[in-house]
């Protein structure tokens, strides 16, 4: 149940002639799993409930703190995909020296409300085991790049990318989406000048799909 095990549940099957014969379309035919109200103490019992005391004091540790909910949103700008973008930019800005960063929204899997920030919640928040990427673009790159991003928020499609570093003007046209002053850092982006963007492999492996541009270096 769920990726890597994660989870486990119950599944009642009735079984006659080696065969099951309960209907498993039906959602009734899942069960959650309730605790045993006495459970036998042996050693591997004691092992266990030490092993995830242990757990369950790293994970209820206080990382930081918030002042605004925390609450994703797979087709728009949030507080919590702002934050992610610019603080994988400032992660890794000594590595790489990117220009700008991305991450796609939809791989924020967790609302966290205003105040302590634990390590449970941003595990539960990115539950994957993605790389840090890096590469490059040239600037031509980015101004199909954000009229596609902007497109996705109106279709719906699927997930949008967030960014940090990146800004731009709408263009006043009811017809289409068309973006001008595209800037990165504050400075006018030169179209044949290679960006450098950090980013995670989800991403970078789906260009096509996410950026319209195929990652160079």
């Amino acid at each position: 149940t769920g990726a890597f095990l994660i989870y486990y549940g119950r599944l009642d099957l009735e079984v006659e002639q080696d065969r099951i014969v309960n209907d498993l379309s039906d959602t009734d035919c899942l069960f959650p799993v309730e605790p045993l109200e006495t459970v036998k103490t042996t050693a591997f019992h004691k092992f266990f409930r030490k092993q995830t005391g242990k757990l369950d004091q790293d994970m209820n540790r206080v990382l930081g703190f918030t002042e605004v909910d925390w609450i994703p949103d797979k087709f728009a700008s949030s507080a919590v995909s702002r934050w992610q973008a610019e603080a994988l930019y400032r992660e890794y800005y000594d590595k790489f020296q990117p220009d700008l960063a991305m991450i796609n929204c939809g791989g924020i899997r967790k609302a966290i409300p205003a105040g302590e920030i634990k390590v449970r919640d941003m595990q539960e928040m990115l539950p994957f085991t993605n790389y840090i990427t890096a590469f490059s673009c040239y600037g031509k790159d980015l101004q199909p790049f954000i009229e596609h991003n902007l497109k996705l928020m109106q279709t719906k499609e699927h997930d949008i990318v967030q960014t940090h570093n990146l800004s731009w003007q709408m263009d006043t046209n009811e017809d289409s989406i068309r973006v001008s002053d595209i800037r990165v850092g504050g400075d006018p982006v030169q179209p044949e000048k290679l960006y450098r963007i950090v980013a995670h492999d989800y991403l970078t492996g789906q260009a096509d799909k996410y950026l319209l541009f195929k990652p160079l270096d």
